[in-house]
């Protein structure tokens, strides 16, 4: 399959493409280094026309939220074409981690999951910020089976 970018391709001369991660309806997603802060992030940028139109409002709304259980928003630019700029999380999205590591889910670690999802869903309604796209794949697991760290994405974000 054809992607946007490729490994190597430097997007807003500072990020360098590693590998393709995924896809959503809207988007591609990149794993990327950061040559000029010397880390890795996620690059995303819309696969379409109408989806341009939607990034530079997602990264402006989702940009106000600083908390732990968010992904950050890093970077935005609308050169050729847009580009969001995420940290990196290390790990894999619920759905995948459900699917490959738990037969049923403790409820301690189920509880665990909910608290931290409902403290990013209650900060972004503190800036009237609503996920319009929760769902497993949305929510990151970091790797660390010690923490289990959670972490909200990709806001299908609308505005009260």
């Amino acid at each position: 399959m054809n992607h946007i970018h490729q490994k190597n391709d430097l997007i807003m001369e500072r990020y360098e493409i590693e590998n393709y991660l995924a896809e959503g309806g809207m988007q591609e997603v990149y794993k990327a280094y950061d040559q000029k802060l010397e880390r890795l992030v996620v690059v995303k940028t819309p696969k379409n026309e109408s989806a341009h139109k939607r990034f530079k409002r997602s990264a402006q709304v989702s940009a106000k939220i600083n908390h732990p259980n968010v992904a950050k928003t890093l970077d935005f630019s609308e050169d050729n074409n847009s580009y969001l700029v995420e940290e990196f999380i290390e790990g894999n999205d619920l759905g995948t981690r459900l699917e490959k590591e738990f037969n049923f889910l403790d409820p301690h670690l189920a509880a665990h999951v909910i608290h931290h999802l409902v403290k990013a869903i209650a900060i972004a309604h503190r800036f009237d910020i609503f996920h319009r796209d929760l769902k497993p794949s949305n929510i990151m697991v970091s790797n660390d089976p010690n923490l289990y760290h959670i972490k909200l994405t990709d806001f299908g974000i609308a505005k009260w």
